[in-house]
């Protein structure tokens, strides 16, 4: 009986791994037909069912781009960079999504070094930074092993200054992939997924207006009460847009 049970949930993984594939060709064919409406719904069909990617969320991006709708689009632009940040469709997608945004925000100045950091970081997934980690780990292991047991005094100098080279590398790798996943983890990010939202100076429908944002706007969450999130824009500005307005990446 265990075993029939066992079989029986095999096979049920194995057709719904079937109808998730389905959905996404589905929705690849009626992209190519112009059938947009269609297929975000079956992208989104394959997102429900687990299917996340790089892919399924760029397509999507697509299709809300090609329908008009700029903050759905750059949401999943987005979703995809956040899964995929060297992806060079991505984000010239991405960039040429935001063409089409109404608020141009001027940056706070950053340190040249913070700017570095994050350039640098951004430029793997977590998930490959910790590959990069545990070939260099297992490099220094080997290096180590080899010149535990080697007599050759030249070559033991090498093999010192290998482990010697590799060592800090493997530190900066263990730093850039725990900032990575912790970008990835917190994902404190919005985007406004409607025409315009007021931002307001307390969370409540009665404070004053802050300011007015539009659709497509990214924005950094740092705080949230009932239906109220707190952001802050990239100059700095500070307040409470309401959540059914917003999306977080």
């Amino acid at each position: 009986m265990r075993h029939t049970i066992v079989l029986f949930a095999m096979i049920l993984l194995s057709f719904s791994d079937i109808l998730t594939a389905d959905n996404f060709k589905l929705a690849n064919k009626a992209y190519k037909l112009g059938n947009y409406e269609k297929a975000i719904n079956l992208y989104q069909t394959s997102l429900q069912k687990g299917e996340e990617s790089p892919v399924v969320y760029f397509n999507l991006g697509n299709c809300f781009y090609r329908t008009g709708k700029i903050g759905k689009a750059i949401l999943h632009y987005e979703r995809a960079a956040l899964l995929s940040p060297n992806d060079e469709d991505i984000n010239y997608n991405l960039s040429i999504a935001r063409v089409h945004t109404i608020d141009k925000i001027d940056t706070t100045p950053q340190f040249f070094v913070f700017n570095w950091f994050e350039r640098f970081t951004d430029t793997f997934s977590s998930g490959a930074w910790m590959k990069i980690m545990i070939l260099l780990a297992f490099s220094i292991a080997v290096f180590g092993i080899i010149y535990m047991y080697y007599q050759n005094l030249q070559v033991r100098r090498y093999l010192a200054l290998g482990i010697m080279s590799l060592f800090p590398l493997l530190l900066l790798c263990t730093v850039f992939m725990y900032a990575r996943y912790h970008e990835e983890r917190d994902n404190n990010y919005a985007v406004v997924t409607v025409i315009s939202t007021v931002i307001k100076n307390a969370p409540n429908t009665t404070s004053n207006d802050a300011f007015v944002v539009h659709e497509g706007l990214k924005m950094k969450i740092e705080d949230t009460v009932d239906e109220w999130i707190k952001v802050r824009l990239e100059d700095g500005k500070v307040g409470w847009a309401n959540k059914n307005d917003l999306e977080i990446i």
